[in-house]
């Protein structure tokens, strides 16, 4: 079991394995029923080798930065008959003499059918919130690709490992012979500053097929985000709106609970919308603000607090949190059930609802943001 700290700061999640067969069930379906045995795959990300080790591939190469990762997937007989070897995808030379890659996965890079399988670390240096957390995080995300990346002035792009994974791949694919299948946050593919990298990247690359679930399935201390596995085929992208699937579990069972549109605005300025356009853009901007008083209320950079009789200019105070999202009732339930005197001695002193949850109970919520909410 590997020390969860340290699992964290890298931002190494390993995918559970009913997911990995989600995700092997949709490339049957996008890449046809016998991409196993057509595709070379390079899981360039392995850690320990979830996203493969159920299934069986006909070429089949897993690297991982860690050696001890090797070893272990090696003496538990992991993927038998796969190329499995030690490198760093971020700062390793992939071609050359001294580099680790085998040659006939060097020969295959340039020419044949590759596929990156991979569920990448999520890291960035730039992670908003405590002082603590970017501290921990300081410097983590300094690789060879991302000085490449920042002389290319690829933005906030640079400083998050999944993107340099990503960017390095983009480099690889010259010849329109790489496809991609990868598990990730979504970021990329609608924040402002990853837009210089975004307008690369689609050079190379057309989406094909995307898939949003909770983080939680990832043992993850949060459930404010989603996972994105994206398929990407070679080609060029030109829409800045991309149709997701968003799944869930029910009943032991992974089911499409509905549809997610990921958009950016990278080319709003660059026309006019038209007037069938507005109301949809309108309906969009709305459910953005509606959304964000969720994120606001559990983002960990959110201040929001309550203060009881607090000492100012020879006066006591109560500060009252207008965030707070729960009704008295339910509070008043919960102060009851645990014996919580000062918080019932608070709700009975108080015949007002908090302004948040009074403003929750008329806005519509998107369908994440809902049931996290929920």
């Amino acid at each position: 079991m590997k020390n969860e700290n340290t699992q964290i700061k890298r931002g190494n999640f390993y995918t559970p394995l009913n997911w990995v067969d989600e995700c092997i069930k949709e490339l049957d379906k996008n890449l046809g029923l016998n991409w196993k045995d057509e595709y070379i795959v390079w899981d360039n990300s392995a850690g320990e080798f979830n996203l493969t080790k159920n299934h069986k591939f006909k070429y089949l190469y897993s690297s991982t930065i860690n050696q001890e990762d090797i070893d272990y997937a090696i003496k538990n007989n992991i993927n038998p008959g796969s190329i499995k070897f030690q490198f760093d995808f971020l700062n390793d030379d992939i071609f050359g003499e001294n580099t680790k890659v085998p040659m006939k996965l060097q020969e295959a890079l340039r020419s044949k059918k590759v596929l990156f399988f991979i569920n990448p670390p999520y890291v960035s240096g730039n992670t908003m919130g405590t002082t603590k957390d970017k501290l921990n995080k300081k410097g983590i995300s300094k690789t060879e690709i991302q000085l490449i990346m920042k002389e290319n002035k690829m933005g906030r792009a640079s400083s998050n490992y999944y993107t340099q994974f990503l960017y390095r791949i983009f480099s690889l694919n010259k010849n329109g012979n790489i496809t991609i299948a990868c598990l990730t946050p979504s970021l990329y593919k609608t924040g402002t500053s990853f837009e210089k990298f975004r307008e690369l990247f689609y050079t190379r690359f057309k989406f094909d097929y995307s898939f949003l679930f909770n983080c939680k399935y990832f043992d993850v201390k949060s459930s404010l985000w989603a996972i994105d596995f994206t398929i990407w085929k070679p080609g060029i992208e030109k829409s800045d709106e991309l149709m997701s699937i968003v799944k869930d579990i029910k009943d032991n069972e992974i089911i499409s609970i509905g549809k997610k549109i990921i958009y950016n605005l990278d080319h709003h300025e660059k026309r006019e919308l038209s007037e069938e356009e507005k109301p949809y853009f309108k309906k969009l901007y709305q459910q953005y603000n509606n959304d964000a008083i969720i994120y606001s209320l559990f983002n960990k950079s959110s201040q929001q607090s309550s203060l009881r009789q607090i000492d100012y200019k020879d006066k006591k105070w109560d500060i009252i949190n207008e965030f707070f999202w729960m009704s008295r009732e339910d509070m008043m339930k919960l102060a009851i059930k645990y014996d919580f005197k000062e918080m019932i001695d608070d709700i009975t002193n108080t015949n007002k609802e908090r302004f948040v949850y009074e403003k929750l109970k008329s806005v519509n919520l998107s369908i994440e943001i809902g049931r996290a909410h929920v």
